[in-house]
């Protein structure tokens, strides 16, 4: 059987939904990974050399740490729910309240992070109050949640970098905690 992975929106059991990578089919949630039906029998969706590792895992009131992989940086936009959250879920036009710590892909080296400030960012979704990839990695979080979003250069600070502390054509990588909306 050919595999192939692809973002696409993933329906876990107990209800649960996320986006993730997937090679099709449907996802039963087992601990940390996902395992699809489809095709010829099940596949199970494993860490790709491009995601990001994270600690702690699961628990959002912790401060979470991002280790680059090794490889090439993604091309793509790229999203990967550690939790779902409960909560309201984020959209177009909707306040997201964040804590957050960014990582730069090249140099594994923490450029910002809401955490060492102690209060979330507040911006509106869909609004270009902040870089493309964000706009897009929020949208569709629910409150309580925490994701990875991976973001290539075209879709974050470009060629141009951001204040001599992100370099040009960077890929960034943010974890991202959804506290609140409205």
């Amino acid at each position: 059987m050919a595999v192939r992975s692809v973002l696409s929106p993933l329906r876990l059991s107990g209800g649960q939904s996320g986006i993730g990578i997937a090679t099709g089919g449907w996802a039963v949630r087992q601990g940390r990974r996902h395992t699809l039906f489809g095709g010829d029998g099940p596949d199970t969706i494993r860490r790709h050399p491009w995601r990001p590792s994270y600690a702690p895992a699961m628990d959002t009131s912790q401060r979470p740490t991002i280790e680059v992989p090794g490889g090439d940086a993604p091309t793509e936009l790229q999203i990967e729910d550690h939790v779902v959250g409960d909560g309201p879920e984020a959209g177009p036009g909707v306040q997201a309240n964040v804590d957050y710590v960014g990582v730069s892909w090249s140099t594994g080296q923490e450029f910002d992070a809401s955490w060492n400030r102690g209060q979330p960012l507040s911006f509106t979704i869909g609004a270009g109050q902040v870089i493309a990839g964000w706009d897009q990695g929020v949208a569709g979080m629910r409150v309580g949640g925490r994701r990875t979003i991976t973001i290539p250069p075209d879709m974050g600070y470009g060629a141009a970098g951001a204040g001599g502390v992100i370099g040009p054509n960077e890929t960034l990588i943010f974890t991202v905690d959804l506290r609140s909306i409205g």
